[in-house]
């Protein structure tokens, strides 16, 4: 419960300040698979046409880009993908076939919460990078940079956060009075 309750408090504050972006870092540490950090950004376009370059710098480091090519949305999924999670066809379906801006409101509510979810939804969507060029214990901050006309316009800046630690998000205090 608590898991959902955060996911819409962050969906929330995204809608409520619709102008500035948001960006969502968890860094993972996982024997089988290595230590990455995860990174979600958001912002009011949510899918950007000439997408977004992803930035990242280490503590009193420069910016440095570390993607090739822009995020952008994704022409398909993998079968794979639709056999383990079958709610992904309407959701791929919902967004190559129409503009977001077009969807009602709950309808575009269910793709923001779909993406939370799922990061192979979120990586569709073009707006998760799993970054997994880290070193244990090195402190990061990453920065999402929104193209348009050529230019780039940031979406947010991270705060710093230690590679290899799981990151456990706290709830939200004293949120009622």
């Amino acid at each position: 419960m608590k898991f959902f309750t955060l996911i819409f408090l962050a969906v929330l504050s995204f809608t409520v300040n619709a102008q500035s972006g948001k960006i969502f870092i968890k860094s993972n540490s996982n024997p089988t698979t290595g230590n990455s950090i995860q990174i979600k950004w958001y912002h009011k376009e949510l899918i950007s046409d000439e997408g977004v370059n992803l930035y990242r710098k280490e503590q009193d480091g420069k910016w440095e880009k570390i993607n090739k090519k822009p995020f952008k949305l994704s022409n398909f999924l993998p079968e794979e993908a639709y056999k383990a999670d079958p709610e992904l066809r309407i959701f791929t379906k919902l967004v190559s076939e129409s503009k977001l801006s077009d969807l009602p409101g709950m309808v575009l509510l269910n793709v923001l919460l779909k993406s939370f979810q799922s990061n192979v939804y979120a990586n569709y969507l073009g707006i998760y990078y799993e970054d997994k060029n880290i070193e244990v214990g090195k402190s990061y901050q990453y920065q999402a940079r929104q193209i348009n006309y050529g230019m780039e316009y940031e979406i947010q800046t991270s705060p710093f956060i230690v590679a290899g630690i799981a990151t456990v998000l706290e709830a939200p205090q004293n949120a009622i009075h």
